[in-house]
């Protein structure tokens, strides 16, 4: 005969139905930090891969960017020194530096180097930077916007 309120057999004890609830927690928890885990870590991977390859290609489109502005205004600075002596190009670009016309940092490129020039017969001077590698087709001229389509 059972007593009132004593049923083994028809109900788990109190205890169990807890230890049941924290188990699947336990489980559920265990699989949310897991996900988290598996998330962060490809964050991890992915997201300095992306800076490295953006960051670098935004750094060196800034640098062909200021070497076009440089390069366009010591073709400026060119054309003023040929104004002031009648014409005449300037040897090299420390002409320009001896009639306080530029700067000597204004000589180098962004990467460097030193700006080379040439004056064309129809005397519009043209300035170069050879760019981030020394080659032809890296080469920044103020004749030539570097980002045309």
């Amino acid at each position: 005969m059972m007593t009132p309120g004593c049923s083994f057999v028809d109900e788990p004890l109190p205890v169990l139905r807890p230890l049941r609830e924290l188990r699947h927690a336990r489980r559920r928890t265990a699989a949310a930090l897991s996900a988290f885990v598996l998330v962060g870590l490809s964050a991890f991977m992915v997201v300095p891969m992306w800076l490295l390859l953006t960051r670098s290609a935004c750094a060196c489109q800034s640098r062909v960017k200021s070497a076009y502005n440089e390069a366009v205004q010591l073709q400026g600075a060119i054309e003023r020194f040929m104004l002031e002596s009648d014409d005449r190009c300037p040897k090299d670009l420390e002409d320009l530096k001896a009639a306080n016309i530029v700067r000597s940092a204004d000589l180098r490129d962004p990467w460097g180097r030193r700006y080379v020039f040439m004056c064309r017969e129809e005397h519009t001077p043209v300035v170069c930077s050879f760019g981030p590698a020394v080659e032809a087709t890296d080469s920044v001229c103020s004749d030539q916007y570097p980002f045309a389509r």
